[in-house]
Formats: C-alpha cells, sequence, structure tokens
C-alpha cells in the first residue's frame, strides 16, 4: 500500500495526526447529519444514503492515513539514490484549464438547453477532456472513447438502477 503521508519530522507527524483527527470528525458529522434527514418517500434510497457513506469512506481513509502516520514515524528513511535526475520544468498551461473550464461548463449545457441525454452528453464531456489532457494519440483516442462510453453509459445505469434517480434522457 503506498504511503499517504511520508514526514518522519514528529512536529509534522502531530500535524498530520491532528488533520486526520478532523477529517474523523467531519466524517463522523456526516454520518449523524444523515440520519436526520427525512425518511425516502419514492425511492428505496433515500437521501440519506450519500452523505452517510460518504462520511464513512471519510473515516476510514482518515483512520488508515492517521495509522500510516503513526507508523511512518517508526520506520527508518530509505538510502537516497546519489545522483537524481532533476525533474524537467512543469509548463503553465493556462490555455488547458480554461479549455477544462469551458468544456465543463458546455457539458452542463449540452443537457440543460441542447437537450442532450445524460449518457451522451457524459461520453462527450469525458471523451473531451481525456483528449484534451492526455493528447490525440491512437491508442490515447482508443482509449479514451471506450473510457467515455464507460462512464457515460455506466453511470446511468448505476443512477437509475442502484439508486432509483432519474437522468435527464
Amino acid at each position: 500500500m503506498k504511503r499517504f503521508l511520508k514526514s518522519r519530522d514528529p512536529a509534522a507527524l502531530v500535524t498530520e495526526s491532528a488533520a486526520m483527527v478532523v477529517v474523523i470528525v467531519l466524517g463522523a458529522a456526516l454520518v449523524a447529519g444523515s440520519q436526520v434527514l427525512p425518511e425516502p418517500v419514492y425511492e428505496p434510497v433515500g437521501p440519506a444514503a450519500f452523505p452517510f457513506w460518504a462520511g464513512i469512506a471519510l473515516i476510514i481513509l482518515a483512520i488508515a492515513a492517521f495509522g500510516e502516520a503513526l507508523a511512518a514515524g517508526t520506520r527508518p528513511l530509505p538510502d537516497a539514490p546519489q545522483e537524481q535526475m532533476p525533474a524537467p520544468p512543469l509548463r503553465e498551461r493556462k490555455d488547458l484549464a480554461f479549455l477544462t473550464i469551458a468544456v465543463t461548463a458546455l457539458y452542463g449545457l449540452a443537457m440543460d438547453a441542447a437537450g442532450l441525454s445524460f449518457p451522451v452528453a457524459t461520453s462527450l464531456f469525458s471523451f473531451s477532456l481525456i483528449v484534451l489532457l492526455a493528447g490525440r494519440k491512437p491508442k490515447t483516442l482508443f482509449l479514451a472513447a471506450l473510457v467515455a462510453l464507460i462512464l457515460g453509459f455506466g453511470l446511468q445505469a448505476v443512477f437509475m438502477q442502484i439508486f432509483y434517480i432519474d437522468l435527464p434522457s
């Protein structure tokens, strides 16, 4: 399992541990708050399912990270290689940030104004973002199309068959 937290500094260990305690408290607040929501009327799952399971997930991940932080404090540091290649400089791509926001806005408009169904709009959105961020090589295009179709139609199946939530069609 890849370590969440990597510090060996005692002060950082205390800070990381305190942060995990805060996340555990937030998760517990989500679980407690979900119990106050009203019972479902039309669907079997109801409005409390998401905050309940999100809180449980937060608590589990925080406990795992907390344990990892404690274990990291007892392990010796590995020997670092003597010669490391410098990391390539990060390219600032403000155009990608703008295009990502624009594609996301178009995704919402496609379902609202253009009347596209959820699976079609989600597939187009996913494909556009993957190609925009990962490139246009033939293998990337094929994988992007595959992932987009799985996301679009798979999420529709999950929402409609498991959560009983109607989506734009």
